[in-house]
């Protein structure tokens, strides 16, 4: 998938086959990368979560409970992963990511600050690896 979005970026871009479009991507186009855009559905989908904007049978589906502790809002659940495939689970892995989040952008309740502060923040990761 990340090939075909490097790809499409040069088509876009008008680059050369062999040229670096990493930055150009993120920056000029604002495309995240496969990894990156399952990180921000994760993070925008437990922010939902939190402020209630999802849909009633996902309330019912999963097993988490909402907690204001010293370091912010934090989510936790009863569901423990065995394998490597259990750590794949949204229970795990999207708690995991949020609960690994700065306070500040933890406990921001506008949804559209929330997400232009995940898009800033994973272009920010991207860049640095």
């Amino acid at each position: 998938m990340n090939k075909c979005i490097r790809a499409a970026a040069r088509l876009c871009l008008g680059k050369l086959k062999y040229y670096n479009v990493k930055n150009d991507t993120m920056n000029v186009l604002n495309w995240l990368f496969t990894d990156s855009m399952y990180a921000y559905r994760c993070y925008v989908f437990m922010h939902q979560f939190i402020y209630g904007q999802l849909p009633l049978y996902f309330y019912e589906q999963l097993d988490l409970c909402v907690g204001n502790g010293r370091n912010g809002l934090r989510i936790n659940t009863n569901v423990l992963s065995k394998n490597k495939y259990g750590d794949k689970l949204i229970e795990c892995s999207a708690l995991k990511q949020f609960n690994a989040l700065p306070y500040d952008l933890r406990n921001n309740s506008n949804s559209h600050l929330f997400k232009q502060e995940i898009i800033n923040l994973l272009k920010k990761n991207v860049s640095n690896t």
